[in-house]
């Protein structure tokens, strides 16, 4: 993405120079030499490269990176998770509220708190 920035603004700088005036012929009246100038392209085109090539490797590199975190990890598992077994208050809760409704009697409520209690 850099290099296409930088590139792209290097591209309107060259687009806003007059018709008659090439990039050479700017930088040979600023006082550069034809070595200069090339030993200069040279440069901008190695930095271009070599960004374009970072940005590349990274990006692949991130790809790589996200494919082996998929693959290690597990399943997911077609049944679902049982249950968290319920505490031993939260079975007594449960079973006073259900003797307070009616739904077991007090012989069935002291049985079933006196298996609750020994577990």
């Amino acid at each position: 993405m850099l290099a296409i920035l930088i590139l792209g603004i290097g591209l309107k700088k060259l687009m806003a120079l007059p018709p008659d005036l090439g990039p050479e012929k700017v930088l040979r009246k600023a006082g550069m030499s034809t070595d200069q100038i090339y030993a200069r392209d040279h440069a901008q085109f190695t930095a271009i490269a070599f960004l374009v090539v970072a940005a590349f490797l990274g990006l692949w590199g991130a790809g790589l990176l996200i494919r082996s975190r998929r693959r290690s990890r597990p399943a997911p598992s077609a049944s679902p998770e049982p249950e968290t077994e319920q505490t031993t208050q939260e079975r007594l809760a449960e079973l006073d509220d259900l003797h307070s409704r009616g739904m077991i009697d007090d012989d069935e409520y002291t049985d079933r708190r006196a298996e609750l209690m020994s577990s």
